[in-house]
């Protein structure tokens, strides 16, 4: 499995995941803790930081795994 289906795979993970009220999302509390912005995003639209926890923790785990394909085009 390369890099791109891990994320898509961790991506689908996350279905039916759903916001509180006004976008409060663990993504945004996650970007909040780690200062992952310049700004603070709880309360903010959440699809970017979605992304960007989606990325962070695909990378994590591919790095722990030495067998893993990077990038198989």
């Amino acid at each position: 499995m390369n890099l791109i289906d891990r994320f898509i795979q961790f991506a689908k993970g996350e279905i039916g995941y759903t916001e509180t009220p006004v976008n409060i999302t663990k993504y945004n509390q996650w970007a909040d803790d780690n200062d992952y912005w310049f700004t603070k995003v709880q309360g903010c639209s959440w699809c970017t930081t979605f992304v960007a926890y989606c990325i962070e923790k695909t990378l994590k785990n591919t790095i722990r795994d030495p067998k893993i394909e990077i990038i198989k085009m």
